[in-house]
């Protein structure tokens, strides 16, 4: 279901996250990937679509911390892939109704994470 024809895609990209101080410990990696899933997954891209999971987060890329000298927190940049869930233009989607609207004048219904009104 990922390829050609298909509206989900295996996608490189990019995130940056700021990290507290009581943090900073030998697991940060660890603390670092959760954090990225928590802030990322299930949320819309606006140059990808939705972000359906994060992937090959062994494979994480992670840039030194840069340390903001306000509130001590320090600010990653992590390279990773990402699912993400992309319909276009002109394709079919399953959806399921949810509610009809005005005796059948118009149904809402979903499709994957998205509130559609038909």
């Amino acid at each position: 279901w990922v390829g050609s024809g298909g509206m989900y895609f295996v996608v490189p990209m990019e995130h940056r996250l700021r990290l507290e101080p009581r943090h900073f410990s030998p697991m940060i990696r660890h603390t670092l990937k959760d954090k990225l899933r928590k802030e990322v997954e299930g949320k819309p891209s606006r140059r990808y679509g939705f972000v359906v999971n994060v992937l090959d987060v062994k494979g994480l890329e992670l840039t030194p911390g840069k340390l903001d000298d306000g509130t001590g927190q320090a600010v990653f940049v992590l390279k990773y892939k990402a699912l993400v869930f992309c319909p276009y233009e002109g394709q079919v989607l399953d959806a399921i109704v949810t509610e009809v609207v005005n005796g059948g004048l118009g149904v809402v219904a979903e499709a994957g994470p998205w509130a559609i009104f038909v």
